[in-house]
């Protein structure tokens, strides 16, 4: 599956495995806003665990967020294009050292940490959202967690820096024949 890119800049970067640097909660605070979603998640020593995390584990540039999917659905799409989700960058810290179901990290947990995720990769160039295939796009109720939260964070909507561009791809469409860049989002649509 292709994705479309709605800037001349390559998705190809020749420091793609390379973690991400320099971004911590010490260094470049993320504005009141999110750190106050960030808060009623998690305490900050939980989110400076779960930074440090990301900036060991995220390659830059190659992190999806999704919606209206199951999880299991965008990982194997993440997986099968070289991209991380929450989950793959996360690492051991989902399942708090036991992966076994039984110590699967509880939803308010992951809420604080989808909150973090969301702005960590808000400070690079690139992020890939998966979703439906248009013209539903996203839930027409507007009330996901990523049209609630990630989407206002990745956009730069909460104070904060935005992602340089935000690509959208649909894994329920083997082969794109047509890119094309939503006007009232900015998303680039691949049909």
């Amino acid at each position: 599956m292709d994705i479309a890119q709605t800037s001349p800049k390559s998705v190809a970067h020749p420091e793609t495995s390379k973690p991400i640097r320099g971004v911590s909660f010490g260094t470049n605070q993320p504005p009141d806003a999110i750190r106050q979603l960030i808060r009623r998640w998690l305490t900050d020593e939980v989110a400076n665990k779960i930074l440090s995390r990301f900036q060991k584990a995220c390659m830059t540039n190659r992190q999806v967020l999704w919606s209206g999917m199951l999880r299991e659905h965008a990982q194997q799409w993440a997986d099968a294009h070289g991209f991380q989700t929450l989950t793959t960058a996360l690492g051991p810290l989902l399942y708090h050292g036991d992966s076994s179901p039984q110590t699967q990290a509880p939803p308010r947990y992951i809420h604080g940490v989808s909150i973090i995720f969301a702005w960590f990769v808000s400070q690079g160039d690139l992020v890939t959202v998966l979703s439906h295939p248009p013209p539903l796009l996203f839930h027409p109720s507007g009330q996901t967690f990523y049209q609630l939260y990630e989407e206002p964070i990745i956009k730069g909507k909460m104070g904060n820096r935005p992602v340089g561009r935000i690509d959208t791809a649909h894994p329920a469409i083997e082969v794109n024949v047509l890119a094309a860049q939503d006007r009232d989002t900015g998303l680039a649509l691949v049909y």
